[in-house]
């Protein structure tokens, strides 16, 4: 080094010295901010597309149990359409034979049994001598009305519209316990 350079070198301002240092510090961090811009960039992209394929994922298995359930729900109400179709069926079958068997009483074709009399003969009591009409005539007089078997019928038939009833809600019950 000449003495000129040492001179120059003095006499120049301290922070010219340190400029060559400072920029190279300066383009070190550069490169650092960069390379780690780079970085972030590329790792947020990577976590995005990751991000969006599991979306996409859960939003095809949402479908499929989705269209699953919907499938278990159309087979439940089809069943609870064939439930109440047959109870329906029941209902229309038990109300024709009740009104038959109604009419066939009224029309004499058939009667009650013996436990269904109203009346019975007291005990001593003897049948007053007679022809075989007033056999009849006294038979008759045993037996309901006409009117009132029909009404005996008709309980029945409510009895056994309510055993029914009973029958469909415990079909309705199974079916609802199949599906669970």
């Amino acid at each position: 080094m000449s003495v000129l350079d040492t001179i120059e070198t003095a006499t120049k301002p301290w922070w010219l010295r340190l400029l060559p240092y400072v920029l190279a510090v300066a383009a070190v961090l550069s490169a650092l901010w960069a390379a780690y811009s780079f970085g972030a960039d590329v790792t947020a992209e990577h976590y995005k597309r990751v991000i969006a394929q599991h979306d996409a994922d859960n939003s095809k298995a949402l479908a499929a149990e989705q269209l699953r359930y919907r499938g278990l729900e159309q087979q439940h109400v089809a069943d609870m359409a064939a439930i109440d179709q047959q109870h329906q069926q029941e209902i229309a079958e038990r109300e024709a034979i009740s009104n038959r068997t109604i009419a066939d009483l009224r029309a004499g074709a058939v009667g009650l049994r013996d436990k269904f009399t109203t009346c019975q003969r007291t005990r001593g009591t003897t049948a007053p001598a007679g022809t075989s009409a007033s056999k009849r005539d006294e038979a008759a007089s045993l037996n309901l009305r006409t009117e009132d078997a029909g009404i005996l019928v008709q309980l029945a038939d409510e009895a056994d519209s309510v055993a029914d009833q009973l029958r469909s809600c415990q079909g309705v019950v199974r079916a609802d316990r199949k599906g669970q």
